[in-house]
């Protein structure tokens, strides 16, 4: 279990079109179940109470289609502008949180114990650096930034991203190993979502 002193917000980035694929990410589905409901499961379980949804592209679907009673719902009109003008977005709407768990919505089958021990790290180790989750040399997400960080994150220009944040920061930054295929998980077009149903068959 984390040290609860460090009050982790998490913010799930919801908000693209998912255009080579046709339709937004949080509404694609794995064994009947979608990745933005899979992605809250996890969180809830992992004891985070502050989650924040950023939507954007479909936000009137998804807000019908997923059950968002337990999380805080945002929309960015701005999301054409790219994933960190949504990561913005939710730093500026996150409260009384010491430290960010930045969470991509094509991320669906990341572990709550990967969850879990990057928060673990963070709260015992890492409360002023960002904490990556790394497999076989890959840096992957979700990404524990703390709110010293966060701040300046927000000031940055909106074509910035966390990955170059990540490279140009690496006196910032520790890594954590995980032996969890889910952080490495990027769905960008309809054959990388095949091979992630074919995968993740009954799981």
């Amino acid at each position: 279990m984390y040290d609860i002193t460090i009050q982790p917000a998490a913010i799930i980035l919801a908000a693209g079109e998912g255009s080579r694929i046709g339709k937004p990410k949080a509404l694609l589905e794995l064994n009947g179940r979608y990745f933005l409901e899979r992605i809250i499961d996890t969180l809830i379980i992992s004891n985070i109470e502050q989650i924040i949804v950023v939507l954007g592209a479909g936000a009137d679907e998804i807000q019908r289609e997923v059950d968002l009673s337990m999380v805080n719902c945002v929309l960015n009109d701005n999301y054409e502008d790219g994933s960190f003008s949504s990561l913005q977005y939710g730093i500026d709407q996150t409260e009384c949180a010491s430290g960010l768990l930045v969470f991509p919505v094509d991320h669906p089958m990341v572990s709550h114990e990967t969850v879990m021990n990057i928060l673990q790290y963070a709260s015992q180790t890492a409360k002023k650096r960002a904490v990556v989750p790394a497999k076989e040399g890959m840096d992957g997400f979700p990404v524990w930034i703390p709110r010293e960080i966060s701040r300046k994150l927000t000031e940055a220009a909106a074509d910035f991203d966390l990955r170059s944040f990540i490279e140009n920061n690496s006196n910032r930054v520790e890594r954590i190993m995980v032996n969890d295929a889910g952080i490495l998980t990027d769905i960008d077009t309809p054959e990388d979502y095949e091979r992630l149903k074919q995968l993740c068959e009954g799981i």
